[in-house]
């Protein structure tokens, strides 16, 4: 019995992705004590603020928007005109290939919001990194 309830499990154990270790740390690296202040600012939950890229949730909601975009002010991956600037954006997160922030930056010129913006731009990359349909990453896992 328990081995049929392990292979019955095993598919979903598979699906649960998480981000490399060195990239979680290149990540909370760069944004650590910008998180605490963006989540406050747009009322964000302080673990989700703090672990939306470990648990791949980006709930697809206006707060979480602009609290995103709050984080990528602060680091500066945005422009005064609020455009991605690849440049910085590859050169401070390592494991983001120049190619996937083109395709994200591509993807993201039509939008006027900046919150909306920063968001699909975040999904966008998280999504080529870890190889995932940009849906998953709307729905809570834990």
């Amino acid at each position: 019995m328990k081995r049929l309830l392990i292979l019955y499990l095993l598919p979903y154990f598979m699906q649960c992705k998480q981000p490399p270790q060195a990239t979680l740390q290149i990540w909370n690296d760069i944004a650590e004590g910008h998180y605490q202040i963006c989540a406050k600012t747009f009322n964000i939950d302080m673990d989700l603020a703090k672990n939306y890229f470990l648990y791949l949730y980006l709930p697809d909601e206006r707060p979480f928007h602009c609290f995103i975009k709050c984080i990528y002010d602060r680091v500066h991956f945005l422009t005064s005109e609020g455009d991605f600037d690849p440049e910085v954006v590859v050169n401070k997160v390592h494991f983001l290939s120049q190619e996937i922030v083109d395709k994200c930056i591509q993807e993201i010129h039509h939008f006027t919001d900046s919150c909306k913006k920063a968001y699909v731009g975040g999904t966008c990359a998280i999504a080529y990194l870890m190889e995932m349909d940009r849906q998953e990453l709307t729905i809570r896992k834990t």
